[in-house]
C-alpha cells in the first residue's frame, strides 16, 4: 500500500470519528503530493461543508468540475452545498445536471445523486412558501381583488400609475394587463422622452384614450396625426389648459357619438376675451357635450347656447357672465344636474322671463358672489346647496322652493346671516357653516331639539358657539353605547331626560342618527378640556385652535418691544 492511500484511508478514518480538522490535513497532503484524482477533492469538499467553511468547500467541488467533467461528484456536492447557503435555484439546476452525468448502470450513484436533487427541489419550495407567507398582507389578495384597489387608486386621478407599478414586479404586472388604468393621458410636451412616453401609453392603453389632458397645442397636433383616427372615439373628458381659441381642437367634437366633457383653464389675462369652441358654421344638429367646466374662460354665448341641450354639468368660475347668457343655457339643458357659477352674475330682468325656469334634475347648485340667479329658477330636486359671498337672508328669500329636500347645505362668510331662517329640513346629511355672525346656540339647540334627525357631519368653523350647546347637542344624537362607570351612567340619565324633555314636547319618540364628524376649527369659545370627551362620544372631532399664531405675534411685540427699549437705552 502506498503511502498516499495510507493518508487518503486515514483521512477517512478521521471524517468518519469527526475529527475533520486532522481528516483535512490527510486529504490536502494527498493532493499536494499528485495530481488529486475526484475522490480525494470530494472528501476535502465533505470535510470543509462539515466545518461551515462553505466556500472552500465550492472551491474543491468547482476543481472537480474543471478536471472530471463528465463525472457527477462535482455537480452533486456544489448542489449540496449551494443548498445549504441559500442558492437554491442554482442549486437545483447543477443537481439536475449531476443526475444527466450519472452512471446509468450504477444504481445506487444515480440514486443518491435523486436524493440530492430531491432535498435541493424541497428546500427551494420552503424557501417560496416562506417568502409568500413573509410578504405584505396586499400581495395575498387575488388578482382580481387587487386590480380593483388599484383602480380606486388611479382611476380618481389621486395616484400616478407609475408610482405603484415601482413598488413591485407583482403589481407592475399586474398594471401592466389594465389596459383602463393607462386611459389618461397627459400632452405637455415636456422632456426629451416625450414622445416614447406617449407611445408607450398608447401601447399600454391599447389606443383606447378615455381621459386626454391637453396643456401644450404642437403636442396634441402630434398625437392627433399618429394615434387621433383610432382614438378619438374613445375620449371621454377632455381638459385644456391654455387660454388660446380651440380651433385646432376641432376633432375632439363629437356630431355623432356620446357628448363628452370639457374642461378649459385659461389665465387671468384671458379672463376678458371672448372665445369660442368651433370656428365653423353651425351643423345640422348640435355638437355634443355633457359637461362644461371653464375657468378664466369668457364664451360667446349668444352663440354657444343654442348647441348645448345634453349638458349636465356647468362649471362657470373666475370670470363674468351676465343672467341674461345664463338663462337661455339653462332653458335649452333642462336635463342639467349639476350648477356652479362662481363670478358676480349682473344684468336686468328687462328681456328676462317672468316665470321660474323648471330645472327637474338639478340636484347640486353652488353660487358665489350673487344670488340673482335664484329669481329665475326653480329646483323641486336640490339635494346639496353651496353659498359663498352672498346675503344669505336673501338667498333663503329667493329659494324655490322654500324647503327643497336638501342633503349637504354649506355657507360661508355670507353677510345677512344672523336673520337668514336656515332650511333645517328632516333629510339633511351634512351642515356647514363658516365665518358668519349667526346665533349658532339657537341653531344647535334645534339640532339637539329633534330637528334634522338624518344629520352625521356638522362643520362649524370660526364661529362663535358655546361648548355647553355642543355637549347638550352630543348627548342627545350620541348617547354611550354601554355604559362602563358611574360617570358614564350619570351621562345616560342626563340623556334620557333630555330624549323625555324632547318627548313631552313634540309628542313623539325623538330616533336620531348619531353624529359622525364634528368640526370645530378655530371656534374661540371651545373648551379644551372637554375635547377628550367629545372624542369618546363622536367618532371623528376636528378642532385646530389659533394658539401657535397668537403666541408668535405675541413673540413677535414683544421681540420689538424689546429693541425699542434697548434702543433707548
Amino acid at each position: 500500500m502506498t503511502d498516499h492511500k495510507k493518508r487518503f484511508e486515514a483521512g477517512v478514518a478521521a471524517f468518519k470519528k469527526g475529527d475533520y480538522k486532522d481528516a483535512v490535513d490527510h486529504f490536502s497532503a494527498v493532493i499536494d503530493a499528485q495530481t488529486p484524482g475526484h475522490m480525494a477533492l470530494e472528501s476535502r469538499a465533505a470535510c470543509y461543508q462539515e466545518m461551515g467553511r462553505y466556500k472552500e468547500a465550492l472551491l474543491d467541488a468547482k476543481r472537480i468540475i474543471q478536471l472530471f467533467p463528465d463525472k457527477h461528484n462535482g455537480y452533486s456536492r456544489s448542489s449540496r452545498i449551494l443548498t445549504i447557503m441559500g442558492h437554491y435555484d442554482r442549486a437545483v439546476s447543477l443537481a439536475r445536471t449531476a443526475l444527466q452525468k450519472a452512471n446509468t448502470r450504477d444504481p445506487k450513484s444515480s440514486a443518491k445523486v435523486q436524493q440530492v436533487l430531491d432535498a435541493a427541489i424541497e428546500a427551494q419550495q420552503a424557501n417560496l412558501e416562506k417568502l409568500r407567507l413573509s410578504e405584505c398582507h396586499v400581495n395575498k389578495l387575488p388578482f382580481e381583488l387587487l386590480a380593483c384597489v388599484f383602480d380606486e387608486l388611479v382611476l380618481p386621478g389621486d395616484m400616478h400609475p407609475m408610482r405603484l407599478a415601482h413598488v413591485c414586479r407583482m403589481w407592475r404586472g399586474v398594471l401592466m394587463s389594465m389596459s383602463h388604468i393607462w386611459s389618461k393621458l397627459v400632452l405637455d410636451g415636456k422632456g426629451k422622452r416625450f414622445k416614447s412616453k406617449v407611445d408607450f401609453w398608447m401601447e399600454r392603453s391599447k389606443g383606447r384614450i378615455q381621459d386626454l389632458h391637453i396643456r401644450h397645442l404642437p403636442s396634441f397636433l402630434v398625437w392627433l396625426e399618429a394615434y387621433g383616427n383610432n382614438s378619438l372615439p374613445f375620449v371621454d373628458h377632455v381638459t385644456v389648459n391654455f387660454g388660446s381659441d380651440v380651433v385646432n381642437l376641432k376633432p375632439i367634437f363629437r356630431f355623432d357619438a356620446n357628448p363628452l366633457s370639457l374642461t378649459w383653464t385659461g389665465s387671468s389675462h384671458d379672463r376678458g376675451v371672448p372665445r369660442r369652441l368651433l370656428f365653423t358654421p353651425l351643423q345640422s344638429h348640435p355638437y355634443r357635450l355633457r359637461e362644461l367646466e371653464l375657468d378664466n374662460i369668457k364664451l360667446l354665448w349668444q352663440i354657444e347656447a343654442p348647441q348645448l341641450e345634453d349638458l349636465t354639468k356647468l362649471v362657470i368660475m373666475n370670470t363674468r357672465i351676465d343672467v341674461e347668457e345664463l338663462i337661455p343655457i339653462l332653458e335649452k339643458s333642462r336635463r342639467i344636474q349639476t350648477l356652479h357659477v362662481s363670478p358676480d352674475l349682473r344684468g336686468s330682468s328687462t328681456n328676462l322671463p317672468k316665470e321660474r325656469i323648471l330645472l327637474p334634475n338639478l340636484a347640486s347648485l353652488g353660487l358665489s358672489r350673487s344670488c340673482l340667479l335664484l329669481t329665475y329658477i326653480e329646483v323641486p330636486e336640490l339635494r346639496n346647496l353651496n353659498l359663498q359671498f352672498i346675503s344669505l337672508k336673501h338667498a333663503f328669500e329667493l329659494l324655490s322652493p322654500v324647503q327643497p329636500p336638501l342633503t349637504t347645505l354649506a355657507a360661508q362668510e355670507c353677510a345677512d346671516a344672523y336673520q337668514a331662517q336656515l332650511p333645517l329640513v328632516d333629510s339633511l346629511t351634512s351642515l356647514s357653516l363658516s365665518s358668519m355672525s349667526m346665533p349658532y346656540d339657537q341653531i344647535v339647540g334645534r339640532l339637539a331639539a329633534g330637528e334634522c334627525p338624518l344629520l352625521t357631519e356638522l362643520s362649524l368653523s370660526r364661529v362663535d358657539i358655546s361648548t355647553g350647546a355642543l355637549v347638550r347637542l352630543i348627548k342627545a344624537r350620541n348617547p354611550p353605547q354601554e355604559p362602563t362607570n358611574a360617570q358614564d351612567k350619570s351621562v345616560t340619565e342626563d340623556t334620557k331626560e333630555a330624549a323625555k324633555e324632547t318627548e313631552n314636547k313634540t309628542g313623539n319618540e325623538v330616533k336620531f342618527a348619531r353624529l359622525g364628524v364634528l368640526n370645530l376649527d378655530r371656534c374661540p369659545n371651545i373648551d379644551s378640556e372637554m375635547l377628550p370627551w367629545m372624542r369618546s362620544r363622536v367618532k371623528k372631532v376636528i378642532c385646530k385652535f389659533e394658539v401657535k399664531k397668537k403666541s408668535r405675534g405675541a413673540t413677535a411685540q414683544g421681540y420689538m418691544s424689546w429693541l425699542q427699549n434697548l434702543h433707548c437705552k
